[in-house]
């Protein structure tokens, strides 16, 4: 899904032009807390905490990270992404069941005998506000080229030149008439890349 606004702290990476250029692209409202709030992000910290608790007893002899001089958790470690992709879903499952404590309660949902939980949160804000906006399979290209990140490549007869890689697509007729166009010379070009994966550019 594709949610309607997030909140965010006021730390460097969430305040950024990059950022607010990624979430404008995707209609995602910024909500900035305000100064010396640490407090709201109490039940994200606490949340954070219980995975811990819930993954450690699992990696036990697979890989648990220990603050120890003598962990072998390099040696150890014998989950994969999709089993450890499984454990989370688990927790996941598990937490949407559990009362959050110390959740604030509003008027409004105390009136409309919501407990702290978080799928009951979840259902109950769903008809206040609405069901979030899927992410549809004619939509996912779209979605993941607006979270890429904007660069300017230049482009000759050769390809595009990207960070000293040359990239081409043969099967492009309009990238091959652009490339005759600019000939010897090198012209901007601009691009969108994804930075964990640089063996493509868009």
């Amino acid at each position: 899904i594709v949610p309607r606004r997030i909140r965010f702290d006021r730390g460097a990476e969430c305040t950024s032009r990059k950022l607010e250029t990624v979430l404008n692209r995707l209609h995602i409202e910024r909500q900035l807390v305000s100064a010396a709030t640490g407090s709201l992000k109490g039940n994200v910290e606490q949340s954070f905490h219980q995975l811990h608790i819930a993954q450690n007893s699992s990696l036990e002899d697979h890989g648990l990270i220990e603050k120890r001089h003598d962990s072998k958790h390099n040696k150890e470690a014998t989950l994969d992404i999709h089993q450890y992709t499984k454990m989370v879903i688990n927790y996941v499952l598990f937490h949407n069941q559990m009362a959050i404590k110390g959740y604030p309660m509003s008027r409004e949902l105390i009136a409309a005998g919501v407990h702290p939980i978080p799928i009951e949160l979840w259902k109950f804000y769903l008809s206040k506000y609405g069901s979030p906006r899927p992410i549809t399979s004619s939509m996912r290209a779209q979605y993941c080229f607006d979270l890429m990140e904007e660069a300017q490549a230049t482009i000759s007869r050769d390809g595009i030149h990207f960070v000293g890689h040359l990239y081409i697509n043969e099967d492009d007729p309009e990238l091959l008439t652009e490339m005759y166009d600019a000939g010897s010379a090198k012209k901007n070009f601009n691009i969108r890349f994804d930075p964990r994966n640089m063996n493509e550019i868009y």
